[in-house]
């Protein structure tokens, strides 16, 4: 909060549902989603902030049967995602409806008026939510992690659910899962609070949003190839212990 005031940089920041931080631009005038996102990752890199940091809108161009990624709005009824007014090291204050659409008047912002400048990504750069570990857990492991309890943050973009919701997406997509069958999964999984306050995400709508953007061309670029019957028979328990046979047997056999 120090570094956005301290760069004069027109965001406003609001708590997210989670207590995290948001951050808000307002433009003159309509403006198009590539500039913004383009504008946005400028601010990330004087905030020195990841690359992967979410910026809102997610998409550049949808169909006209697409829908894009939602972004929870602020003073949603009894969440607490209000206005943050200040801040300092020991204190941070909140503002009011009233004050944050001032505050939103105030800042507004003409976008060609922002010089925008972005680093070239190195050409050996992966998407660690596309680009599977093979030494990193299995499927099967994260959505048993995940319904007990026990899963641990990623390692590289953090995050204890949704992170690993859409790593289990880019597996199941990459092992010729239908959507019928990745839904089902996340069916057991799905979780209506996360770390105390509501999910984002409701099933099974947000889940298949993710599912549609991740078969995207501009992604993994797998169709979904209609009803498949991976999980004939087989729950998250079972599988997880089958998982465990099948890497006993490998090293027995490596030995």
């Amino acid at each position: 909060l120090q570094k956005v005031e301290k760069l004069k940089l027109p965001l406003i920041p609001c708590y997210s549902k989670s207590k995290g931080l948001h951050f808000y631009i307002f433009f003159n005038d309509w403006t198009d989603a590539k500039t913004v996102r383009d504008i946005l990752l400028t601010f990330l890199h004087k905030l020195d902030l990841p690359d992967d940091t979410e910026r809102f809108p997610k998409q550049v161009e949808l169909k006209p049967t697409d829908t894009g990624n939602g972004i929870m709005l602020p003073f949603m009824n009894g969440v607490g995602n209000d206005y943050i007014k200040s801040s300092n090291e020991k204190k941070i204050i909140t503002g009011t409806l009233s004050e944050f659409e001032l505050a939103a008047g105030l800042n507004t912002v003409h976008a060609e008026d922002i010089k925008i400048e972005l680093r070239e990504k190195p050409k050996t750069e992966k998407n660690p939510l596309l680009d599977d570990d093979p030494k990193g857990p299995t499927k099967w492991e994260i959505l048993k992690s995940i319904k007990d309890g026990t899963i641990k943050q990623h390692s590289v973009i953090g995050g204890t659910y949704y992170s690993w919701i859409q790593i289990i997406i880019c597996k199941c997509i990459k092992e010729g899962y239908g959507d019928n069958e990745i839904l089902e999964l996340f069916k057991q999984v799905h979780k209506e609070k996360i770390n105390g306050s509501d999910s984002e995400y409701t099933y099974p709508g947000s889940y298949q949003t993710q599912i549609d953007y991740t078969r995207k061309e501009r992604q993994l670029n797998i169709p979904n190839p209609g009803d498949t019957e991976f999980l004939k028979n087989q729950t998250i328990e079972s599988a997880v212990k089958l998982d465990d046979i099948t890497k006993s047997y490998c090293y027995v056999m490596a030995n």
